[in-house]
């Protein structure tokens, strides 16, 4: 089993001569988890694997690469105070599988909520992804409703964390 020093990762902001390297993680991500949790070849958001997703998305320190010594696992992106004041957006956060279920979507995630300070935190998820259900919660995040995702056909999940 591969060891992870959690003191390792690094945060940095991804540009748009990253979007075919996120692309390939985002990819590898989201169809592992269409295989393992819904047993569809693969899926995930409009855009997902052909860039598109990133090109939509990304914008000046909203995007950021999640690196593990000098390799690329993953990456998040932030949409702050949107979209109503001290409320910030989680619009995806992904690791690689190889580096899945080592802690670091905790570590992430406390990155996250430490640098992006917010009343309010709101994320959505598929609603047949039993893992991150778990994981949200497990952060303190509650159900608060779900919405069609028309492009993927299948319904997600929204969640929100209020921060005191």
């Amino acid at each position: 089993m591969k060891k992870v020093d959690l003191n390792q990762l690094r945060y940095v902001e991804a540009t748009e001569a990253d979007i075919p390297a996120l692309t390939a993680v985002m990819t590898r991500s989201f169809d592992d988890d269409s295989q393992r949790f819904r047993g569809e070849p693969e899926g995930g958001p409009a855009g997902y694997n052909t860039g598109d997703f990133f090109r939509q998305f990304m914008r000046p320190r909203n995007c950021y690469k999640i690196m593990f010594s000098d390799t690329l696992i993953g990456a998040f992106i932030v949409f702050r105070n949107h979209p109503e004041k001290e409320t910030n957006v989680l619009g995806t956060v992904f690791l690689d599988p190889e580096y899945q279920n080592f802690g670091i979507g905790t570590k992430v995630m406390e990155y996250i909520h430490n640098t992006f300070p917010a009343k309010r935190w709101i994320l959505d998820t598929p609603e047949w992804h039993t893992r991150n259900h778990h994981f949200y919660e497990k952060l303190g995040y509650q159900k608060i409703g779900e919405q069609e995702e028309p492009h993927a056909g299948f319904t997600l999940r929204i969640y929100q964390k209020n921060i005191d």
